[in-house]
This record gives C-alpha cells, sequence and structure tokens, in this order.
C-alpha cells in the first residue's frame, strides 16, 4: 500500500497526464502592471530627474520579470495550501515579487559598471548612456527604494531573509583580472 506525503497527497492511479502549462499566462494579471508598479515607487522617491531616468531604465517591460514570476506562484501555492486568500497579504506578497525584482536588476547596474558592458536585453546599457559614478549612484538608489518598500511590510522575517540575500548577491563579486572569472 502506498502512503501519503507530509501534505497527505496521493498519485492518481494510471497514466500521468502531461500539462503544458506557460507561468506568464497563468500570472498574467499580476504581472502585467509590475514595472510600471516598480517605475512608479522609484519616482515617488526622489525628484531628481536623471536619477529616476537611469534608475528606470531596465524597468521598461523587457525583462523576463523571472524572480517576480517564482515569488508570486510561490506565494500562490502557499495560500492555497494554508486556505488563505487575504488580499492583505496577497498585495505584501505581490510587494515582495517587486523587491526581488528591483534587487535583481540593482545588481545588474552594478554589474554593468563594473564589466563595462555594452548592451543589455537589446539596448544599450546604462554605462555606455551615463557615467560610472551616476548609474552606481542610480544602482544603490534602486536598493534604497526596495529597502524601503521591505521596511514598509513590518514583516522581521522577510527583511531578515531578503537582505541576506541582498548580501550574498553583493558579496559575491568575481575576480574580473583573471580570464575566465
Amino acid at each position: 500500500m502506498r502512503g501519503y506525503s507530509s501534505v497527505h497527497t496521493q498519485q492518481p492511479a494510471g497514466p500521468i497526464r502531461e500539462y503544458n502549462i506557460d507561468p506568464y499566462i497563468l500570472l498574467e494579471d499580476e504581472l502585467k502592471y509590475i514595472f510600471e508598479d516598480i517605475r512608479q515607487e522609484i519616482s515617488r522617491a526622489t525628484n531628481h530627474q536623471e536619477l529616476n531616468k537611469i534608475a528606470v531604465y531596465y524597468f521598461d517591460g523587457q525583462g523576463k520579470a523571472f524572480r517576480p514570476m517564482v515569488a508570486i506562484l510561490m506565494a500562490k501555492a502557499l495560500n492555497y495550501h494554508m486556505h488563505n486568500e487575504n488580499s492583505n497579504i496577497m498585495n505584501a506578497q505581490r510587494q515582495i515579487a517587486m523587491i526581488s525584482e528591483m534587487i535583481h536588476t540593482a545588481s545588474l547596474v552594478h554589474d554593468d559598471v563594473i564589466d563595462q558592458s555594452f548592451a543589455r536585453r537589446g539596448k544599450p546599457s546604462v554605462n555606455v548612456l551615463w557615467n560610472h559614478k551616476k548609474v552606481t549612484q542610480a544602482g544603490d538608489y534602486i536598493l534604497a527604494v526596495a529597502s524601503m518598500l521591505l521596511a514598509r511590510l513590518k514583516r522581521d522575517e522577510v527583511t531578515h531573509i531578503l537582505s541576506q540575500v541582498s548580501s550574498l548577491i553583493f558579496t559575491i563579486i568575481p575576480d574580473r583580472t583573471h580570464p575566465g572569472s
């Protein structure tokens, strides 16, 4: 006799059906305005036009939004498992998805300066269009806005986890003096 897993589910008898599910279609409503909402948060926090222009440059909707997709899919799975349909929690989960994309993009901005990249996502990289000091400041600014959003959630455990992730992302710097690094 087959036992139950820790979540008390059983495998169906007979052949297992294969499903082709596109997560981007599944989350179309949740992801539709994610870049626009990020741009609004960044713009709301400064009146410095050039800083804003640099900071929102990669949030033009051309990215895959992979991190927000994974965050929202996990949130939906947990909400389903916990029988939770609280709109406040779902809004906070969407904020976490936005924050994760902002942290990732800030790391891309900094990487483009370090690597002296010429292009990203099919267009000129930020460091080609603006000087390194301004671009570095924009990357730091994106992180600052993400930190403000994170603080507004008032969830210490989430803040701790995302701070650890950020720390890892920004401390793992390849040695660019050696080829292949």
